[in-house]
């Protein structure tokens, strides 16, 4: 199933550029589209913190990466990698919250 323009999300960069994004939501929308709802299932295999920065403002960049396995009802598997990060957050727990759900995704 192809995404409409509707369906990509955009967010401010690095450098002042736009980067383009599917929600968790939509994309578990679209697995159940596609493969049925209980037609499939993901888990994090793994989630490790690649660097985690606090800068001289006090603000806050961490980054996460992680391995997801996608597992078809008939049991045919993927596993893929995800990143994370954010960058600027004064809060240092919403930095680290915010990087590991974009990692999962």
């Amino acid at each position: 199933t192809k995404l409409s323009k509707d369906e990509i999300s955009q967010r401010a960069g690095a450098g002042g550029m736009k980067v383009s994004y599917i929600e968790a939501w939509r994309v578990i929308q679209k697995a159940n589209d596609v493969f049925g709802f209980n037609g499939w299932s993901h888990r994090i295999v793994d989630m490790s913190k690649e660097y985690e920065e606090q800068a001289n403002g006090g603000r806050w960049s961490t980054g996460y990466s992680s391995l997801v396995r996608v597992i078809l009802k008939d049991g045919t598997l993927k596993e893929c990698v995800g990143f994370g990060s954010v960058s600027n957050e004064k809060d240092r727990g919403k930095a680290i919250e915010n990087a590991r759900k974009e990692a999962e995704f």
